[in-house]
Protein backbone atom coordinates (compact mmCIF):
# COMPACT_ATOMS: atom_id res chain seq x y z
CA UNK A 1 0.00 0.00 0.00
CA UNK A 2 2.75 2.41 0.87
CA UNK A 3 5.47 2.27 -1.75
CA UNK A 4 8.94 3.71 -1.39
CA UNK A 5 8.32 4.46 2.24
CA UNK A 6 10.99 3.84 4.76
CA UNK A 7 8.98 4.57 7.80
CA UNK A 8 5.58 3.76 9.11
CA UNK A 9 2.65 5.90 7.79
CA UNK A 10 1.34 8.87 9.80
CA UNK A 11 -2.06 8.66 11.30
CA UNK A 12 -4.66 11.30 10.23
CA UNK A 13 -6.74 11.10 13.42
CA UNK A 14 -9.99 11.05 11.43
CA UNK A 15 -12.76 9.63 13.56
CA UNK A 16 -16.38 9.40 12.48
CA UNK A 17 -19.12 9.74 15.10
CA UNK A 18 -22.43 9.89 13.37
CA UNK A 19 -22.83 13.33 11.72
CA UNK A 20 -19.99 14.88 13.71
CA UNK A 21 -16.35 14.90 12.55
CA UNK A 22 -13.32 15.28 14.79
CA UNK A 23 -10.29 16.80 13.09
CA UNK A 24 -7.37 18.77 14.46
CA UNK A 25 -7.29 22.46 13.39
CA UNK A 26 -10.39 23.63 11.47
CA UNK A 27 -12.86 20.75 11.48
CA UNK A 28 -14.89 22.28 8.59
CA UNK A 29 -11.83 22.05 6.28
CA UNK A 30 -12.56 18.39 5.50
CA UNK A 31 -16.35 18.56 5.64
CA UNK A 32 -18.61 18.84 2.63
CA UNK A 33 -22.16 19.70 3.65
CA UNK A 34 -25.26 19.01 1.64
CA UNK A 35 -27.20 21.64 -0.28
CA UNK A 36 -28.94 24.35 1.78
CA UNK A 37 -26.67 23.55 4.71
CA UNK A 38 -23.39 24.94 5.89
CA UNK A 39 -20.62 23.81 8.18
CA UNK A 40 -20.38 25.42 11.58
CA UNK A 41 -17.99 24.66 14.45
CA UNK A 42 -19.73 24.06 17.75
CA UNK A 43 -17.63 23.04 20.74
CA UNK A 44 -14.62 22.20 18.49
CA UNK A 45 -16.73 19.93 16.33
CA UNK A 46 -17.88 20.43 12.75
CA UNK A 47 -21.59 20.30 12.13
CA UNK A 48 -23.83 20.87 9.10
CA UNK A 49 -26.77 23.16 9.92
CA UNK A 50 -29.53 24.38 7.59
CA UNK A 51 -28.93 27.79 6.02
CA UNK A 52 -31.43 30.34 7.38
CA UNK A 53 -31.94 33.42 5.18
CA UNK A 54 -32.83 36.75 6.80
CA UNK A 55 -36.25 38.07 5.81
CA UNK A 56 -36.25 41.26 3.73
CA UNK A 57 -37.00 44.52 5.56
CA UNK A 58 -40.70 44.84 6.17
CA UNK A 59 -42.54 47.79 4.73
CA UNK A 60 -43.15 50.30 7.47
CA UNK A 61 -40.43 48.98 9.76
CA UNK A 62 -39.26 51.40 12.42
CA UNK A 63 -35.98 53.18 11.71
CA UNK A 64 -35.33 55.45 14.70
CA UNK A 65 -32.01 56.88 13.59
CA UNK A 66 -32.10 60.66 13.15
CA UNK A 67 -30.58 61.75 9.85
CA UNK A 68 -29.58 65.22 8.60
CA UNK A 69 -31.72 67.21 6.21
CA UNK A 70 -31.79 65.64 2.75
CA UNK A 71 -31.31 62.09 4.05
CA UNK A 72 -33.64 59.42 5.40
CA UNK A 73 -33.14 56.42 7.66
CA UNK A 74 -33.25 53.02 5.95
CA UNK A 75 -32.98 49.46 7.34
CA UNK A 76 -30.34 47.64 5.28
CA UNK A 77 -29.76 43.86 5.15
CA UNK A 78 -26.20 42.80 6.04
CA UNK A 79 -24.33 39.47 6.30
CA UNK A 80 -23.13 38.18 9.64
CA UNK A 81 -21.51 35.02 11.06
CA UNK A 82 -24.47 33.87 13.11
CA UNK A 83 -28.09 34.10 11.96
CA UNK A 84 -30.40 35.90 12.33
CA UNK A 85 -28.62 39.07 11.18
CA UNK A 86 -30.06 42.33 12.57
CA UNK A 87 -30.89 45.05 10.08
CA UNK A 88 -28.48 47.98 9.94
CA UNK A 89 -29.78 51.53 10.34
CA UNK A 90 -28.25 53.78 7.68
CA UNK A 91 -28.79 57.36 6.49
CA UNK A 92 -29.21 57.40 2.72
CA UNK A 93 -29.97 60.29 0.34
CA UNK A 94 -33.62 61.20 0.15
CA UNK A 95 -35.52 60.38 -3.04
CA UNK A 96 -38.77 61.67 -4.50
CA UNK A 97 -40.61 58.73 -2.92
CA UNK A 98 -39.55 59.59 0.61
CA UNK A 99 -41.56 62.79 1.12
CA UNK A 100 -44.68 64.38 -0.31
CA UNK A 101 -44.20 67.01 -3.00
CA UNK A 102 -45.46 69.81 -0.77
CA UNK A 103 -42.71 69.10 1.78
CA UNK A 104 -39.98 69.12 -0.87
CA UNK A 105 -40.93 72.66 -1.86
CA UNK A 106 -38.95 75.62 -0.48
CA UNK A 107 -39.59 76.52 3.13
CA UNK A 108 -42.59 78.88 3.15
CA UNK A 109 -43.36 79.14 6.87
CA UNK A 110 -43.70 82.75 8.10
CA UNK A 111 -41.41 83.22 11.11
CA UNK A 112 -41.11 86.14 13.58
CA UNK A 113 -38.24 88.60 13.67
CA UNK A 114 -34.93 86.93 14.48
CA UNK A 115 -35.97 83.49 13.20
CA UNK A 116 -35.93 81.75 9.83
CA UNK A 117 -37.78 78.84 8.25
CA UNK A 118 -35.83 75.57 8.03
CA UNK A 119 -36.62 71.99 7.03
CA UNK A 120 -35.81 69.59 9.85
CA UNK A 121 -35.94 65.81 9.95
CA UNK A 122 -38.20 64.55 12.70
CA UNK A 123 -38.68 61.17 14.31
CA UNK A 124 -41.77 59.17 13.45
CA UNK A 125 -43.12 55.72 14.18
CA UNK A 126 -43.06 54.52 10.59
CA UNK A 127 -40.75 55.34 7.72
CA UNK A 128 -40.46 57.35 5.63
CA UNK A 129 -40.32 60.37 7.93
CA UNK A 130 -40.82 63.56 5.89
CA UNK A 131 -38.99 66.72 6.93
CA UNK A 132 -41.06 69.37 8.67
CA UNK A 133 -40.98 73.17 8.41
CA UNK A 134 -39.91 74.89 11.61
CA UNK A 135 -38.85 78.35 12.75
CA UNK A 136 -35.30 78.31 14.12
CA UNK A 137 -33.19 81.20 15.50
CA UNK A 138 -31.07 83.03 12.96
CA UNK A 139 -27.30 83.08 13.41
CA UNK A 140 -24.46 85.27 12.23
CA UNK A 141 -23.97 82.85 9.34
CA UNK A 142 -27.34 84.02 8.06
CA UNK A 143 -26.17 87.63 8.13
CA UNK A 144 -28.20 88.38 11.25
CA UNK A 145 -26.61 90.43 14.01
CA UNK A 146 -27.96 91.93 17.24
CA UNK A 147 -31.18 89.99 17.43
CA UNK A 148 -33.81 92.49 18.58
CA UNK A 149 -35.92 91.56 21.53
CA UNK A 150 -39.67 91.73 21.28
CA UNK A 151 -40.99 94.82 23.10
CA UNK A 152 -42.39 94.07 26.53
CA UNK A 153 -45.78 95.59 27.27
CA UNK A 154 -45.70 97.57 30.51
CA UNK A 155 -47.63 100.45 31.98
CA UNK A 156 -44.99 102.75 30.48
CA UNK A 157 -46.16 101.95 26.94
CA UNK A 158 -49.76 100.87 27.57
CA UNK A 159 -52.66 103.13 26.60
CA UNK A 160 -55.77 102.81 28.74
CA UNK A 161 -59.31 103.79 27.83
CA UNK A 162 -60.95 106.84 29.47
CA UNK A 163 -63.32 104.62 31.48
CA UNK A 164 -60.36 102.63 32.90
CA UNK A 165 -57.58 105.23 33.00
CA UNK A 166 -55.30 103.71 35.63
CA UNK A 167 -52.67 101.16 34.61
CA UNK A 168 -51.43 98.66 37.20
CA UNK A 169 -48.78 95.97 36.83
CA UNK A 170 -49.88 92.39 37.43
CA UNK A 171 -48.17 88.97 37.12
CA UNK A 172 -49.87 88.51 33.75
CA UNK A 173 -48.97 91.97 32.48
CA UNK A 174 -50.36 95.51 32.72
CA UNK A 175 -54.06 95.99 33.38
CA UNK A 176 -56.27 99.04 33.01
CA UNK A 177 -58.61 99.59 35.95
CA UNK A 178 -61.23 102.18 36.78
CA UNK A 179 -60.77 104.94 39.35
CA UNK A 180 -63.20 106.67 41.68
CA UNK A 181 -64.46 110.02 40.48
CA UNK A 182 -65.96 112.87 42.46
CA UNK A 183 -69.42 111.70 41.42
CA UNK A 184 -68.78 108.47 43.35
CA UNK A 185 -67.34 110.08 46.50
CA UNK A 186 -69.45 111.62 49.29
CA UNK A 187 -67.47 114.12 51.34
CA UNK A 188 -68.36 115.33 54.83
CA UNK A 189 -69.18 118.89 55.72
CA UNK A 190 -66.09 121.04 55.54
CA UNK A 191 -64.47 118.80 52.97
CA UNK A 192 -64.41 118.80 49.22
CA UNK A 193 -63.66 116.18 46.62
CA UNK A 194 -60.24 116.45 45.01
CA UNK A 195 -58.97 114.54 41.98
CA UNK A 196 -55.74 116.20 40.77
CA UNK A 197 -55.19 113.58 38.07
CA UNK A 198 -57.64 111.36 36.27
CA UNK A 199 -55.35 108.37 36.87
CA UNK A 200 -55.84 108.58 40.65
CA UNK A 201 -58.88 108.01 42.84
CA UNK A 202 -60.81 111.05 43.97
CA UNK A 203 -60.48 111.79 47.68
CA UNK A 204 -61.95 114.11 50.26
CA UNK A 205 -59.70 116.93 51.48
CA UNK A 206 -60.23 119.88 53.79
CA UNK A 207 -62.15 122.59 51.98
CA UNK A 208 -60.16 125.81 52.02
CA UNK A 209 -61.59 127.37 48.86
CA UNK A 210 -65.29 126.92 49.46
CA UNK A 211 -65.80 124.78 46.37
CA UNK A 212 -67.47 121.42 46.56
CA UNK A 213 -65.32 119.56 44.07
CA UNK A 214 -61.97 119.95 42.39
CA UNK A 215 -60.84 117.69 39.56
CA UNK A 216 -57.90 117.68 37.21
CA UNK A 217 -59.90 119.95 34.88
CA UNK A 218 -60.89 122.36 37.63
CA UNK A 219 -57.44 122.79 39.14
CA UNK A 220 -56.85 126.54 39.59
CA UNK A 221 -54.33 128.09 37.27
CA UNK A 222 -52.50 131.02 38.82
CA UNK A 223 -51.82 134.15 36.79
CA UNK A 224 -48.39 134.38 35.23
CA UNK A 225 -46.96 136.89 37.78
CA UNK A 226 -47.52 134.35 40.59
CA UNK A 227 -45.50 131.58 38.96
CA UNK A 228 -43.73 130.41 35.84
CA UNK A 229 -44.77 127.21 34.08
CA UNK A 230 -41.35 125.83 33.15
CA UNK A 231 -42.26 122.17 32.65
CA UNK A 232 -42.10 120.43 29.27
CA UNK A 233 -45.24 118.32 28.98
CA UNK A 234 -45.91 115.52 26.53
CA UNK A 235 -48.64 115.75 23.90
CA UNK A 236 -52.07 115.62 25.46
CA UNK A 237 -50.93 117.36 28.67
CA UNK A 238 -50.45 121.00 29.53
CA UNK A 239 -48.36 122.85 32.07
CA UNK A 240 -50.30 124.79 34.69
CA UNK A 241 -49.14 126.72 37.73
CA UNK A 242 -50.94 125.42 40.82
CA UNK A 243 -50.58 126.43 44.47
CA UNK A 244 -48.14 123.52 44.83
CA UNK A 245 -46.08 124.61 41.81
CA UNK A 246 -45.99 123.88 38.07
CA UNK A 247 -47.58 120.59 37.07
CA UNK A 248 -48.33 118.68 33.87
CA UNK A 249 -52.01 117.83 33.93
CA UNK A 250 -54.11 116.14 31.23
CA UNK A 251 -55.53 118.54 28.69
CA UNK A 252 -59.34 118.44 28.94
CA UNK A 253 -60.98 117.16 25.77
CA UNK A 254 -64.54 117.32 24.50
CA UNK A 255 -64.91 113.64 25.43
CA UNK A 256 -64.49 114.56 29.11
CA UNK A 257 -66.46 117.80 29.28
CA UNK A 258 -70.22 117.88 29.70
CA UNK A 259 -71.54 121.21 28.49
CA UNK A 260 -74.91 122.57 29.69
CA UNK A 261 -77.84 123.23 27.38
CA UNK A 262 -77.14 126.08 25.02
CA UNK A 263 -73.39 125.51 24.94
CA UNK A 264 -71.13 123.28 22.90
CA UNK A 265 -67.63 121.98 23.47
CA UNK A 266 -64.83 123.61 21.52
CA UNK A 267 -61.21 122.51 21.16
CA UNK A 268 -59.24 123.91 18.24
CA UNK A 269 -55.92 122.32 19.19
CA UNK A 270 -55.23 119.03 21.05
CA UNK A 271 -52.69 120.84 23.23
CA UNK A 272 -55.24 123.47 24.28
CA UNK A 273 -57.93 122.85 26.83
CA UNK A 274 -61.45 122.23 25.60
CA UNK A 275 -64.09 124.67 26.80
CA UNK A 276 -67.83 125.18 26.64
CA UNK A 277 -68.92 128.14 24.51
CA UNK A 278 -72.31 129.54 23.60
CA UNK A 279 -74.09 127.67 20.85
CA UNK A 280 -75.01 130.47 18.45
CA UNK A 281 -75.23 128.52 15.19
CA UNK A 282 -76.72 125.20 16.20
CA UNK A 283 -74.97 121.89 16.91
CA UNK A 284 -71.54 121.02 15.52
CA UNK A 285 -70.70 124.62 14.63
CA UNK A 286 -68.27 125.55 17.38
CA UNK A 287 -65.95 127.09 14.82
CA UNK A 288 -68.61 129.80 14.23
CA UNK A 289 -69.09 130.64 17.93
CA UNK A 290 -66.16 133.04 18.13
CA UNK A 291 -66.75 136.40 16.46
CA UNK A 292 -64.54 137.17 13.49
CA UNK A 293 -63.09 140.68 13.45
CA UNK A 294 -62.64 142.60 10.23
CA UNK A 295 -59.24 142.19 8.68
CA UNK A 296 -58.52 145.91 9.07
CA UNK A 297 -58.32 145.55 12.86
CA UNK A 298 -55.58 142.89 12.75
CA UNK A 299 -53.53 140.87 10.29
CA UNK A 300 -54.19 137.16 9.81
CA UNK A 301 -50.62 135.90 9.52
CA UNK A 302 -51.07 132.20 10.28
CA UNK A 303 -50.35 129.41 7.81
CA UNK A 304 -53.31 127.02 8.00
CA UNK A 305 -53.49 123.48 6.71
CA UNK A 306 -55.98 122.40 4.04
CA UNK A 307 -59.52 122.43 5.37
CA UNK A 308 -58.86 125.31 7.82
CA UNK A 309 -58.89 129.08 7.42
CA UNK A 310 -57.14 131.91 9.21
CA UNK A 311 -59.50 134.28 11.05
CA UNK A 312 -58.85 137.16 13.43
CA UNK A 313 -60.60 136.71 16.77
CA UNK A 314 -60.54 138.89 19.91
CA UNK A 315 -57.78 136.64 21.25
CA UNK A 316 -55.74 136.90 18.04
CA UNK A 317 -55.49 135.09 14.70
CA UNK A 318 -56.52 131.44 14.72
CA UNK A 319 -56.85 128.56 12.25
CA UNK A 320 -60.48 127.45 12.34
CA UNK A 321 -62.19 124.64 10.40
CA UNK A 322 -63.84 125.67 7.13
CA UNK A 323 -67.61 125.12 7.26
CA UNK A 324 -68.77 122.10 5.28
CA UNK A 325 -72.19 120.80 4.36
CA UNK A 326 -71.80 118.21 7.12
CA UNK A 327 -71.63 121.04 9.66
CA UNK A 328 -74.39 123.32 8.37
CA UNK A 329 -78.06 122.78 9.11
CA UNK A 330 -80.19 124.40 6.43
CA UNK A 331 -83.83 125.33 7.13
CA UNK A 332 -86.78 123.98 5.19
CA UNK A 333 -86.63 124.96 1.53
CA UNK A 334 -82.85 125.27 1.46
CA UNK A 335 -80.07 122.82 0.70
CA UNK A 336 -76.32 123.09 1.17
CA UNK A 337 -73.97 123.09 -1.78
CA UNK A 338 -70.17 123.01 -1.66
CA UNK A 339 -68.30 123.35 -4.94
CA UNK A 340 -64.83 123.23 -3.39
CA UNK A 341 -63.34 122.24 -0.05
CA UNK A 342 -62.10 125.80 0.40
CA UNK A 343 -65.52 127.45 -0.04
CA UNK A 344 -69.12 126.83 1.02
CA UNK A 345 -72.21 127.69 -1.02
CA UNK A 346 -75.80 127.82 0.16
CA UNK A 347 -78.41 127.05 -2.49
CA UNK A 348 -81.78 128.67 -1.84
CA UNK A 349 -84.90 127.24 -3.51
CA UNK A 350 -87.63 129.85 -3.50
CA UNK A 351 -90.69 128.98 -5.62
CA UNK A 352 -89.50 128.46 -9.21
CA UNK A 353 -86.54 130.81 -9.07
CA UNK A 354 -83.13 129.85 -7.76
CA UNK A 355 -80.89 132.26 -5.90
CA UNK A 356 -77.28 131.63 -4.95
CA UNK A 357 -75.67 133.02 -1.86
CA UNK A 358 -72.03 132.11 -1.94
CA UNK A 359 -69.74 132.56 1.02
CA UNK A 360 -66.26 132.38 -0.44
CA UNK A 361 -63.50 131.71 2.04
CA UNK A 362 -59.94 132.28 0.96
CA UNK A 363 -57.23 130.15 2.54
CA UNK A 364 -53.76 131.51 3.03
CA UNK A 365 -51.61 128.96 1.15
Amino acid sequence: MFKNCTGSPKKLFLILRGSQILFPGNPCAVVLCAANTRCVVVGGQARCDPIVTDPPPQLGAICPKQCPYGQVCRLTKVECFVAPCPLLEECVPETSRDAPSEIRKPCTLACPVGQKCAMEQVLCKRTPCPAQQRCVPMTMADGYHNSPKAPTLTCANALCAPETPRCVESPTGPKCVAVKTCSQVNCKKGQRCDQPEKFKDAECVTDTTGSSTSSYVDEPVLPEPHGVCNLFCIRGRRCVVTPSGPRCVPTPTCNELRCPIGKVCKQDDPNLAASCVSNQSGPSTSYADEPILPVRHAACNLFCIRGRRCVVTPSGPKCLPIPTCNDLKCPVGKVCKQDDINKVSLLYHLSRRVYFLKIVIFVNI
